[in-house]
């Protein structure tokens, strides 16, 4: 559990700064606009630390760790993703619903990678 917490630590930061962008930006709309880009892109960073530490985790493992790793980031990945097809489709049928933001996207993919964990977890102890 200690490893996951390491492993998911740049996702969770990414978070974080997604929500105090979104904050920051809430309560200062005057900000020029290459702040508001600056602070709406800024999670990306931290999630290309996660991308390259998950890398990293998942080369150190035996085959049957890194199977089940891969299994759980396919469907964390494929989870969201079908999400947002989903909010995009509604949207584009009439039915209005907010869209998938990138902080939303790092949060379902930790939710479902928690989730998979789990059960991957409870399946081969």
């Amino acid at each position: 559990c200690a490893t996951d917490m390491r492993l998911n630590a740049w996702l969770a930061v990414a978070t974080a700064l997604w929500v105090t962008a979104k904050f920051v930006l809430r309560f200062n709309p005057d900000l020029a606009p290459l702040a508001k880009a600056s602070l709406s892109l800024a999670p990306l960073v931290p999630g290309l630390f996660y991308i390259r530490s998950w890398c990293r985790f998942v080369a150190g493992m035996d085959e049957m760790q890194r199977r089940i790793q891969l299994q759980v980031f396919l469907l964390a990945s494929f989870g969201t993703l079908l999400v947002s097809i989903v909010l995009n489709t509604l949207n584009a049928s009439g039915v209005h619903v907010e869209t998938m933001t990138m902080g939303a996207a790092f949060m379902l993919i930790l939710g479902f990678w928690i989730i998979g964990s789990f059960f991957s977890n409870r399946r081969f102890k």
